[in-house]
């Protein structure tokens, strides 16, 4: 049995962690991780209220042919700032097979 937090998707018949994101700074790239389907879509509604932030949602295929959905999410360096680094944009991808969005 995986959990959560390993890097691993778990194999329920949902799917459950099916989505996988990766973030990208100047700073730090980090690279894919699993999260719930549900995060993902909540993430990508979320960056939608952001004022300025870029929301783009693209239907694709994997390279195995696989139906995909990818989320791109760029939030402006003027919506927050760390504390001795310059400004920068935060971009978040994520990864969703199609068929684990309609099984919500």
């Amino acid at each position: 049995m995986t959990s959560p937090t390993t890097t691993t998707p778990a194999t329920s018949g949902r799917n459950q962690w099916a989505a996988r994101y990766y973030n990208v700074t100047p700073a730090v790239s980090y690279q894919g991780r699993y999260l719930s389907v549900r995060d993902a879509r909540s993430a990508l509604i979320g960056g939608r209220r952001i004022e300025g932030a870029a929301v783009l949602v693209y239907e694709t295929t994997d390279r195995q042919g696989t139906a995909l959905h990818v989320g791109y999410v760029r939030i402006p360096a003027d919506f927050y700032t760390w504390a001795g680094q310059p400004a920068h944009d935060d971009t978040t991808v994520f990864e969703i097979p199609t068929a684990a969005l309609t099984d919500i």
